[in-house]
């Protein structure tokens, strides 16, 4: 058998493939990918099941969502999501999402959209709603009295959420 001598000048092909690859940036684009893959683990199974990533650009994560009420639910915990994904990554890749309403591709042939599940909702405790009768009591208007309880209530509740509590 006869081998080839390297001639003068001459690169090989490593060094020509290594800076091609690291000019595409590959790397990065291999641990995009790999979003997809942990998806369902960094957001949780109920959040999977009605939430899953479509495709990434510039750092900007697209996520295909179920219903607009997750949409809304999936606002509040939006950097909580990209920190836990970025966490699992070891990289910081995703820096915003977008959340776009849509069909999603069914994880089994037995799951339907109805089988999606409702996002969760957040009730006061008594305490809470009593402490806000009592700062909404000295109100005179009706109306006001209403729309600032309402806001109290909204604001309570959000806050509930963003704890994560039930």
């Amino acid at each position: 058998m006869r081998f080839r001598r390297k001639k003068e000048g001459v690169t090989g092909i490593r060094p020509i493939l290594e800076r091609t690859l690291k000019k595409l940036d590959l790397e990065i684009k291999i641990k995009e990918g790999k979003i997809w893959e942990i998806w369902d683990e960094a957001v949780g199974s109920t959040i999977a099941r009605n939430a899953q990533p479509e495709s990434i650009r510039g750092r900007v994560l697209f996520v295909r969502v179920s219903t607009s009420a997750w949409m809304q639910q999936l606002q509040f915990i939006k950097e909580r999501i990209i920190e836990k994904l970025n966490e699992s990554l070891g990289k910081t890749l995703v820096k915003s999402i977008s959340f776009r309403l849509g069909t999603l591709p069914s994880r089994s042939p037995a799951e339907t959209e109805a089988t999606r599940e409702p996002p969760p909702t957040f009730e006061l405790d008594a305490e809470s709603l009593k402490t806000i009768e009592e700062t909404v009591s000295s109100l005179k208007d009706e109306t006001t009295k209403d729309l600032v309880k309402s806001l109290m209530v909204k604001e309570a509740k959000f806050k509930k959420f963003r704890r994560g509590k039930e």
